[in-house]
């Protein structure tokens, strides 16, 4: 008998690792708000952003990708979807 932990193992990391890292960045996203609402005036805040979001791209690309193997296994739930149009939007800024 599986548990959801194990399941879809031989296709890569289990579901709780997957949502774990989309966790992490949502924390790394909401970190970075913070640190640029209270340490930057609102004119040098694009910047420093933008910054930022080029050292959390790898981490934005992570996540999305977590967040592609989880619907393949499972519908998204609301925060999940929320998360993924977040994280591609704050993707796309880097580009």
């Amino acid at each position: 008998m599986q548990d959801d932990n194990s399941v879809g193992r031989e296709d890569g990391e289990p579901s709780s690792e997957l949502e774990r890292r989309v966790e992490r960045t949502d924390v790394l996203v909401q970190t970075a708000i913070e640190h640029l609402s209270r340490r930057y005036p609102e004119h040098a805040i694009g910047g420093a952003a933008l910054k930022d979001l080029r050292k959390m791209r790898p981490h934005l690309e992570g996540a999305l990708a977590a967040l592609a193997q989880i619907e393949e296994r499972r519908k998204l739930t609301e925060k999940e979807l929320s998360h993924r149009r977040a994280f591609k939007m704050l993707f796309e800024a880097t580009r």
